[in-house]
Protein backbone atom coordinates (compact mmCIF):
# COMPACT_ATOMS: atom_id res chain seq x y z
CA UNK A 1 0.00 0.00 0.00
CA UNK A 2 1.41 3.40 -0.98
CA UNK A 3 0.72 6.15 1.52
CA UNK A 4 1.61 9.75 2.23
CA UNK A 5 2.23 10.79 5.83
CA UNK A 6 2.24 14.30 7.25
CA UNK A 7 1.93 15.64 10.79
CA UNK A 8 -1.53 16.75 11.86
CA UNK A 9 -2.69 17.99 15.26
CA UNK A 10 -6.44 18.72 15.06
CA UNK A 11 -7.32 21.14 17.83
CA UNK A 12 -5.41 19.51 20.67
CA UNK A 13 -6.61 15.97 19.97
CA UNK A 14 -3.60 14.50 21.77
CA UNK A 15 -4.25 16.59 24.90
CA UNK A 16 -7.94 15.67 24.92
CA UNK A 17 -7.21 11.94 24.62
CA UNK A 18 -4.53 12.25 27.31
CA UNK A 19 -7.04 13.99 29.60
CA UNK A 20 -9.80 11.46 28.93
CA UNK A 21 -7.55 8.51 29.76
CA UNK A 22 -6.32 10.19 32.95
CA UNK A 23 -9.92 10.83 33.96
CA UNK A 24 -11.04 7.25 33.25
CA UNK A 25 -11.22 5.35 36.60
CA UNK A 26 -9.84 2.10 35.11
CA UNK A 27 -6.53 3.87 34.35
CA UNK A 28 -6.35 5.53 37.77
CA UNK A 29 -3.24 3.54 38.74
CA UNK A 30 -1.47 3.91 35.38
CA UNK A 31 0.83 6.81 34.48
CA UNK A 32 0.02 8.45 31.15
CA UNK A 33 2.41 10.59 29.08
CA UNK A 34 2.46 12.51 25.80
CA UNK A 35 4.91 11.49 23.09
CA UNK A 36 6.68 14.87 22.91
CA UNK A 37 7.25 15.28 26.66
CA UNK A 38 10.79 16.13 27.71
CA UNK A 39 12.76 13.19 29.09
CA UNK A 40 9.99 10.82 27.92
CA UNK A 41 12.25 7.75 27.82
CA UNK A 42 13.38 8.39 31.40
CA UNK A 43 9.79 8.94 32.56
CA UNK A 44 8.65 5.67 30.97
CA UNK A 45 11.53 3.74 32.52
CA UNK A 46 10.88 5.24 35.95
CA UNK A 47 7.15 4.50 35.74
CA UNK A 48 7.70 0.90 34.70
CA UNK A 49 10.44 0.32 37.31
CA UNK A 50 8.32 1.57 40.21
CA UNK A 51 10.04 4.95 40.68
CA UNK A 52 6.92 6.89 39.63
CA UNK A 53 3.67 5.77 41.27
CA UNK A 54 0.05 6.63 40.61
CA UNK A 55 -2.34 5.74 43.41
CA UNK A 56 0.58 3.85 44.94
CA UNK A 57 1.06 1.54 41.97
CA UNK A 58 3.29 1.26 38.90
CA UNK A 59 4.70 -1.19 36.34
CA UNK A 60 2.78 -0.14 33.25
CA UNK A 61 2.45 3.21 31.49
CA UNK A 62 0.78 4.74 28.41
CA UNK A 63 2.25 7.09 25.81
CA UNK A 64 -0.26 9.06 23.69
CA UNK A 65 1.27 9.78 20.28
CA UNK A 66 1.05 12.86 18.10
CA UNK A 67 -1.89 12.48 15.66
CA UNK A 68 -1.13 12.51 11.96
CA UNK A 69 -3.02 12.11 8.68
CA UNK A 70 -2.56 9.17 6.32
CA UNK A 71 -3.82 9.32 2.75
CA UNK A 72 -4.09 6.04 0.87
CA UNK A 73 -2.76 6.76 -2.64
CA UNK A 74 -3.62 3.24 -3.82
CA UNK A 75 -7.36 3.99 -3.84
CA UNK A 76 -8.88 4.59 -7.23
CA UNK A 77 -11.18 7.23 -5.80
CA UNK A 78 -9.17 10.45 -6.07
CA UNK A 79 -11.63 12.22 -3.80
CA UNK A 80 -11.20 9.84 -0.87
CA UNK A 81 -10.92 11.60 2.45
CA UNK A 82 -7.71 11.34 4.50
CA UNK A 83 -7.57 9.32 7.69
CA UNK A 84 -6.64 10.83 11.02
CA UNK A 85 -4.44 8.35 12.91
CA UNK A 86 -3.79 8.24 16.64
CA UNK A 87 -1.41 5.71 18.23
CA UNK A 88 -1.16 4.89 21.94
CA UNK A 89 1.72 2.73 23.16
CA UNK A 90 1.39 0.55 26.26
CA UNK A 91 4.68 -0.26 28.03
CA UNK A 92 4.99 -2.87 30.79
CA UNK A 93 7.78 -4.06 33.08
CA UNK A 94 6.44 -7.49 34.00
CA UNK A 95 8.55 -7.87 37.16
CA UNK A 96 7.41 -4.53 38.61
CA UNK A 97 3.85 -4.87 37.37
CA UNK A 98 3.37 -8.23 39.09
CA UNK A 99 5.19 -7.11 42.25
CA UNK A 100 3.87 -5.61 45.52
CA UNK A 101 3.32 -2.15 44.01
CA UNK A 102 2.31 -3.36 40.54
CA UNK A 103 -1.01 -2.73 38.84
CA UNK A 104 -1.33 -6.46 37.97
CA UNK A 105 -2.87 -5.37 34.66
CA UNK A 106 -1.10 -7.15 31.76
CA UNK A 107 0.09 -5.09 28.81
CA UNK A 108 -2.33 -6.73 26.35
CA UNK A 109 -5.30 -6.19 28.70
CA UNK A 110 -4.42 -2.51 29.10
CA UNK A 111 -4.19 -2.10 25.32
CA UNK A 112 -7.65 -3.63 24.89
CA UNK A 113 -9.08 -1.33 27.56
CA UNK A 114 -7.54 1.71 25.84
CA UNK A 115 -9.20 0.71 22.58
CA UNK A 116 -12.56 0.13 24.26
CA UNK A 117 -12.35 3.48 26.07
CA UNK A 118 -11.55 5.47 22.92
CA UNK A 119 -13.36 3.80 20.03
CA UNK A 120 -16.34 5.82 18.90
CA UNK A 121 -15.31 8.85 20.97
CA UNK A 122 -15.67 12.27 19.36
CA UNK A 123 -12.87 14.81 19.73
CA UNK A 124 -13.05 18.15 17.88
CA UNK A 125 -15.21 16.65 15.14
CA UNK A 126 -13.21 13.44 14.73
CA UNK A 127 -14.92 10.16 15.59
CA UNK A 128 -12.12 7.71 16.34
CA UNK A 129 -13.12 4.35 14.91
CA UNK A 130 -11.80 0.92 13.96
CA UNK A 131 -9.12 1.02 11.27
CA UNK A 132 -11.31 2.54 8.56
CA UNK A 133 -10.33 1.60 4.98
CA UNK A 134 -7.04 0.03 6.03
CA UNK A 135 -7.88 -3.44 7.35
CA UNK A 136 -5.17 -3.05 9.98
CA UNK A 137 -5.50 -4.64 13.41
CA UNK A 138 -5.99 -1.84 15.99
CA UNK A 139 -4.19 -3.90 18.69
CA UNK A 140 -0.69 -5.10 17.88
CA UNK A 141 2.17 -6.44 20.05
CA UNK A 142 5.53 -4.79 19.41
CA UNK A 143 9.13 -5.76 20.01
CA UNK A 144 10.43 -5.22 23.55
CA UNK A 145 12.05 -1.82 24.04
CA UNK A 146 15.72 -1.23 24.89
CA UNK A 147 15.03 -1.89 28.58
CA UNK A 148 13.29 -5.21 27.91
CA UNK A 149 9.80 -3.83 28.56
CA UNK A 150 6.87 -5.40 26.74
CA UNK A 151 4.99 -3.10 24.37
CA UNK A 152 1.62 -3.04 22.63
CA UNK A 153 0.36 -0.42 20.20
CA UNK A 154 -3.25 0.74 19.91
CA UNK A 155 -4.05 2.38 16.54
CA UNK A 156 -7.28 4.29 16.00
CA UNK A 157 -8.28 5.92 12.73
CA UNK A 158 -11.08 8.17 11.60
CA UNK A 159 -12.09 9.94 8.43
CA UNK A 160 -11.10 13.58 8.81
CA UNK A 161 -13.56 16.44 8.36
CA UNK A 162 -16.70 14.57 9.41
CA UNK A 163 -19.51 16.76 10.72
CA UNK A 164 -20.73 15.81 14.21
CA UNK A 165 -22.69 17.47 17.01
CA UNK A 166 -22.08 21.18 17.60
CA UNK A 167 -19.09 22.18 19.71
CA UNK A 168 -19.01 24.39 22.78
CA UNK A 169 -17.42 27.79 22.16
CA UNK A 170 -13.84 28.19 23.38
CA UNK A 171 -13.70 30.04 26.72
CA UNK A 172 -12.22 33.52 26.98
CA UNK A 173 -9.61 34.35 29.60
CA UNK A 174 -9.29 37.97 30.74
CA UNK A 175 -7.00 39.52 33.33
CA UNK A 176 -7.63 42.77 35.20
CA UNK A 177 -4.84 43.54 37.63
CA UNK A 178 -4.10 40.10 39.08
CA UNK A 179 -7.71 38.82 38.84
CA UNK A 180 -8.52 36.19 36.20
CA UNK A 181 -12.03 35.95 34.73
CA UNK A 182 -13.24 33.09 32.54
CA UNK A 183 -16.32 33.17 30.32
CA UNK A 184 -17.99 31.08 27.62
CA UNK A 185 -20.44 32.27 24.98
CA UNK A 186 -22.29 28.92 24.95
CA UNK A 187 -25.23 29.18 27.39
CA UNK A 188 -25.10 26.63 30.22
CA UNK A 189 -21.52 25.50 29.55
CA UNK A 190 -19.32 24.69 32.54
CA UNK A 191 -15.70 25.86 32.44
CA UNK A 192 -12.80 23.89 33.92
CA UNK A 193 -9.34 25.38 34.31
CA UNK A 194 -5.84 24.62 35.53
CA UNK A 195 -2.87 26.77 36.52
CA UNK A 196 -0.13 24.10 36.56
CA UNK A 197 0.03 23.39 32.82
CA UNK A 198 -2.01 20.19 33.03
CA UNK A 199 -5.04 19.41 30.89
CA UNK A 200 -8.03 20.98 32.73
CA UNK A 201 -10.23 17.91 32.98
CA UNK A 202 -12.86 17.69 35.77
CA UNK A 203 -12.54 15.90 39.12
CA UNK A 204 -11.95 13.20 40.34
CA UNK A 205 -8.70 13.29 38.40
CA UNK A 206 -7.89 16.55 40.13
CA UNK A 207 -6.16 18.31 37.23
CA UNK A 208 -9.05 20.66 36.50
CA UNK A 209 -10.97 23.08 38.72
CA UNK A 210 -14.60 23.97 38.13
CA UNK A 211 -14.85 27.72 37.52
CA UNK A 212 -17.33 29.64 39.62
CA UNK A 213 -15.95 33.15 40.11
CA UNK A 214 -12.92 35.29 39.25
CA UNK A 215 -9.73 34.20 41.01
CA UNK A 216 -6.24 35.48 41.68
CA UNK A 217 -3.31 33.08 41.08
CA UNK A 218 -0.70 32.93 43.83
CA UNK A 219 2.13 33.24 41.31
CA UNK A 220 2.74 33.75 37.60
CA UNK A 221 1.25 30.83 35.70
CA UNK A 222 -0.31 29.64 32.47
CA UNK A 223 -4.09 29.36 32.77
CA UNK A 224 -5.67 26.64 30.61
CA UNK A 225 -9.45 26.37 30.23
CA UNK A 226 -12.02 24.21 28.46
CA UNK A 227 -15.83 24.37 28.47
CA UNK A 228 -18.20 21.40 28.40
CA UNK A 229 -21.93 20.92 27.99
CA UNK A 230 -24.02 17.77 27.75
CA UNK A 231 -24.84 16.63 24.19
CA UNK A 232 -22.18 18.94 22.73
CA UNK A 233 -18.51 18.43 21.93
CA UNK A 234 -16.05 19.98 24.39
CA UNK A 235 -14.56 23.32 23.42
CA UNK A 236 -11.05 23.92 22.16
CA UNK A 237 -8.58 24.68 24.91
CA UNK A 238 -7.87 28.33 25.72
CA UNK A 239 -4.52 29.37 27.18
CA UNK A 240 -3.06 32.55 28.65
CA UNK A 241 0.17 33.39 30.49
CA UNK A 242 -0.76 35.37 33.61
CA UNK A 243 2.10 37.35 35.19
CA UNK A 244 2.21 38.70 38.73
CA UNK A 245 1.27 42.37 38.84
CA UNK A 246 0.93 42.69 35.06
CA UNK A 247 1.85 46.09 33.66
CA UNK A 248 -0.80 47.59 31.42
CA UNK A 249 0.42 47.57 27.79
CA UNK A 250 0.55 50.86 25.88
CA UNK A 251 -2.88 51.79 24.60
CA UNK A 252 -4.78 49.60 27.11
CA UNK A 253 -6.11 51.84 29.85
CA UNK A 254 -7.93 49.05 31.70
CA UNK A 255 -5.09 46.56 31.94
CA UNK A 256 -7.15 43.85 30.28
CA UNK A 257 -5.75 40.96 28.27
CA UNK A 258 -7.67 38.58 26.02
CA UNK A 259 -6.43 35.30 24.51
CA UNK A 260 -6.96 34.43 20.86
CA UNK A 261 -7.43 30.94 19.35
CA UNK A 262 -3.67 30.34 19.33
CA UNK A 263 -3.17 31.23 22.99
CA UNK A 264 -1.65 34.62 22.17
CA UNK A 265 -2.45 37.75 24.18
CA UNK A 266 -4.57 40.29 22.36
CA UNK A 267 -4.82 43.74 23.96
CA UNK A 268 -8.18 45.49 24.07
CA UNK A 269 -7.66 49.11 23.11
CA UNK A 270 -10.84 50.38 24.58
Amino acid sequence: MNTDFFTFLPGGLQSQVHGLLRLHPWFGDITIHKQQEAWLKDLVNEATRGLILREGESGVTLVVGVPYVRRDQSQSNAGAKPLTVLEITVVENEVTNQGPTGTHKPCAAVALKVYEALKGQIFNGLGLGFAINSGANPLMPMEDDDSGNKQWKVTLESLANIDFDPKVMMPTITVAGNEVTLACATPGAQIYYSTDGSFPCPAPDGTGTSYGAPFTPEASCKVLAVAVLEDMRPSDQAALLVPINPVSPTGDTDGNQVVDTDGNVVVNAG
